[in-house]
């Protein structure tokens, strides 16, 4: 008899004081929906120039992890840094995590780790998330990511052990980070990248494959957080995954496969106007994840927001007056 595949997940987030409130909601869902079959450990990724404070304030929210509470491990950066091979990579090294977040937090830029941009170390600490944890699959979140439906290990990983992806129609946007992180590796671009694996959580790897890619990158560019701190282009940590998987060679649907969950997700771009749509996608089943971009749920206004509070209560994921307030004015 063949043995089925483990399908054990190791959950990855990373996350900043601005999100705080929206993890909480997360560590909820995932209390409430993940089967325990499925979830290996649950690590949390901080990414804060307040890094003390930020990480003192997720181990705060370990119950709201309900029994996967002893799972949560609270990480920081430096947990997760390779060695520098050069003394240039040394020197710059030290220039990021000592000296360059001086000069930013005066100016009141640089939020992230150790005062460097926070979107691009958030993009950093989600590759090197690889070095974490010892299931054999990782499932990459944002912290605006909620379940809001039961999920398995087959909702990530295909019977055949394959972890899942999804096809994407891209944009032009898109197909740019697509090309500079190809050209970035020096891999030939897909002819018409018209379509590609998802550049938005949820994402899933197998975590020897992301080990691989990140040696890849790595290997190319240096340590992925100084990448990150400098000026990358139009590159972004998926598609350079992507690239160095996919080698412009299509290996990337020879390792995944198709499936993934969507996460019904609205960005600032997407108007406030469609929460009752993103509620109603939820209650009608739909979908297994929703999102709301912390930008945008500042800028609802009460009688926009009473949908997603409504069916938040509902789901147990908010239980008192002041997590809406802190969830709606962070």
């Amino acid at each position: 008899m063949t043995q089925l595949p483990l399908k054990k997940l190791d959950i990855v987030t990373v996350v900043f004081s601005g999100e705080l409130a929206l993890l909480r909601l997360q560590a909820r869902s995932i209390a409430r929906e993940f089967h325990a079959s499925a979830l290996g450990d649950i690590f949390v990724i901080i990414n804060d120039h307040e890094e003390a404070a930020c990480a003192e304030a997720v181990e705060a929210m370990r119950g709201d992890y309900g029994p996967f509470a002893g799972k949560l491990k609270v990480v920081r950066p430096d947990e997760l840094l390779s060695d520098c091979p050069t003394l240039g990579t040394r020197l710059e090294r030290f220039y990021l995590t000592h000296l360059r977040g001086v000069g930013r937090k005066l100016r009141g830029a640089g939020g992230g780790w150790r005062g460097n941009g926070g979107w691009g170390m958030q993009q950093a600490l989600k590759l090197m998330a690889a070095r974490l944890g010892a299931s054999p699959y990782l499932l990459v979140l944002d912290a605006k990511n909620q379940f809001v439906a039961p999920v398995t290990g087959s909702d990530f990983v295909a019977g055949d052990g394959r972890p899942r992806s999804r096809v994407v129609e891209t944009e032009e946007k898109q197909q740019g980070w697509i090309r500079a992180s190809f050209a970035k590796l020096d891999l030939p671009v897909p002819a018409l990248p018209a379509t590609a694996p998802p550049t938005v959580t949820p994402v899933v790897f197998a975590r020897d494959d992301l080990r691989t890619a990140l040696a890849v990158i790595e290997e190319k560019l240096g340590p992925i957080e100084l990448f990150f701190a400098r000026r990358r282009g139009k590159a972004t940590e998926f598609m350079l995954v992507y690239a160095a998987l996919d080698q412009g060679r299509g290996l990337w649907w020879e390792l995944h496969a198709e499936g993934l969950p969507a996460s019904f997700t609205l960005f600032t771009g997407c108007g406030v106007d469609r929460v009752s749509e993103l509620v109603a996608a939820a209650r009608r089943g739909d979908c297994k994840m929703i999102g709301t971009h912390s930008r945008l749920l500042a800028a609802m206004t009460e009688t926009v927001r009473k949908d997603l509070v409504e069916f938040w209560r509902e789901r147990g994921l908010i239980r008192s007056d002041s997590e809406i307030e802190a969830l709606f004015h962070a």
